[in-house]
């Protein structure tokens, strides 16, 4: 981990957009110098902590900083966003002599959501419950990328934290953020052979449905506080279409405290013959990994015989992975 600096606005006549430069400058620094220090140049990611968020997103989004220093952005494997301002910063808008309701009006290029597109690298988006409108902007601005074809693209609203919370509970060995964290880098560094997570977003089928909010789509959209929840009754199922068939490695499970207790993984060619990938009983942990698969499917299956509790099902995130065959 290399922490770099920028200068701050003010300092030594300090105005936007000059601290973007410099944090691009370091970031090129880094990539290109990492390896004499026991790094790897390889596994390059990006991340920042509020104003360091703001700067994080307009180094994903925006190629020009990179351009302008002749640096390969191919380079950065992925981006780590926490509590970080899409939409008015303060600092900003006074160096650019506007007020902060101003600047998507007159100055969007300045702001991450003036820049929306389809991203080329995966983002991972963080907020805490109490941060009132950073929550709202920041999911405004993963609903836009996504809009635009955005894949691999995540955001997750820590339970009861405000802005500073967020930034001290990454000292917490078990705050749920640092997980998510250590689990993107893990996922997207190049030294681990996972691919991309096949199932977000695809066409999923579920047996019921608890209600009209939680329903089976919100177990492969990659926010990790919505989720599928089932009627309550023991055997309920919900399925992913991955679109073609894979090479699948690895089923990884979010519940929620309605967990299955038994369960089967299961896969398939056409939705209507299915084959036991691997078989789950007495299960009472939240995360279930399931890793080191090898099965060629189009289709896969979680099919739950018993619940855990007195409730349904629930699902918060339904992640698959693996290669395209053919």
């Amino acid at each position: 981990m290399v922490m770099v600096n920028y200068r701050l606005s003010g300092q030594q006549g300090t105005k936007w957009p000059l601290y973007i430069q410099d944090a691009a400058a370091s970031v090129a620094w880094v990539a290109n110098n990492i390896a004499q220090y026991g790094g790897d140049p390889n596994n390059i990611f990006i991340m920042g902590f509020s104003a360091g968020a703001y700067l994080t997103h307009m180094l994903s989004i925006d190629p020009k900083w990179y351009t302008a220093i002749n640096f390969d952005r191919n380079r950065i494997k992925g981006y780590v966003a926490i509590s970080g301002q899409t939409r008015a910063h303060g600092t900003v808008a006074a160096d650019l002599g506007i007020q902060q309701n101003q600047l998507m009006s007159l100055r969007a290029d300045a702001m991450p959501l003036g820049h929306v597109k389809k991203t080329e690298k995966p983002i991972h988006i963080f907020v805490g419950e109490y941060e009132g409108q950073t929550i709202t902007d920041n999911y405004d601005y993963y609903n836009q990328l996504a809009s635009k074809g955005s894949t691999n693209l995540f955001i997750y609203t820590n339970p009861k934290k405000d802005h500073g919370g967020m930034r001290d509970g990454l000292g917490d060995a078990n705050s749920p953020t640092r997980t998510k964290i250590l689990d993107f880098i893990r996922i997207y560094s190049s030294t681990v052979n996972l691919s991309p997570n096949i199932a977000y977003r695809k066409p999923v089928t579920v047996s019921s449905s608890e209600n009209t909010v939680n329903t089976g789509e919100k177990a492969v959209d990659a926010n990790g506080n919505t989720r599928w929840s089932s009627a309550y009754s023991d055997t309920q199922w919900i399925y992913v279409d991955l679109g073609a068939t894979y090479n699948v490695n690895r089923v990884k499970i979010a519940w929620e405290a309605a967990c299955a207790k038994n369960y089967y993984l299961e896969s398939s060619g056409d939705a209507k013959s299915w084959t036991n990938v691997r078989t789950v009983t007495n299960n009472a942990a939240l995360v279930n990994d399931h890793t080191g698969l090898s099965r060629n499917a189009r289709y896969i299956r979680i099919y739950a015989t018993q619940r855990a509790t007195a409730y349904g099902y629930s699902i918060y995130e339904f992640e698959v992975y693996g290669t395209l065959t053919g």
